[in-house]
């Protein structure tokens, strides 16, 4: 099987467990922060919000902790969730760092670790579109011939 024990399917594991681990701890830091701050107020649609996003930055981060075994492996389902979990997580940093540029510092509380989240999903984005495009570039379609 192309892939199994190749050097670029190690390095997109490696990144993807590493890079897991660190949206686990911002959604972590997100939510103890958010938990933080609202406690004692009443529960409201900005608060479900919040919480929201604590999710929408672990999930990507599990996808990429658990499939990073099967991503060693060159496994092209693997690589399809990460690049699926990965590029909506990238949609919504995109959407926050847009609304960081359209209002006033003083409306949002959105800070610079949008930035750095951001440069650390597109590289992981990078690296797993890249090694996926290589383990089926030798593969072409053929024609039906029925």
């Amino acid at each position: 099987m192309r892939g199994t024990n190749d050097w670029r399917c190690r390095v997109a594991a490696i990144l993807a467990a590493v890079v897991g681990l660190i949206l686990m701890l911002g959604g972590g830091g997100h939510l103890s922060a958010i938990l933080e701050t609202r406690a004692g107020k009443p529960f409201d649609y900005r608060f479900v919000s919040l919480l929201t996003t604590s999710g929408i930055l672990m999930f990507p981060g599990v996808v990429a902790i658990t499939t990073s075994y099967w991503l060693w492996q060159g496994r092209t389902w693997a690589y399809v969730a990460c690049l699926v979990s990965a590029s909506a997580l990238m949609l919504y940093l995109g959407l926050l760092i847009y609304m960081k540029a359209q209002v006033p510092a003083t409306a949002t509380d959105a800070g610079d670790e949008v930035y750095v989240m951001s440069g650390l999903v597109v590289a992981y984005l990078v690296v797993t579109l890249s090694v996926f495009l290589w383990l089926h570039g030798g593969r072409t379609r053929r024609p039906f011939a029925g």
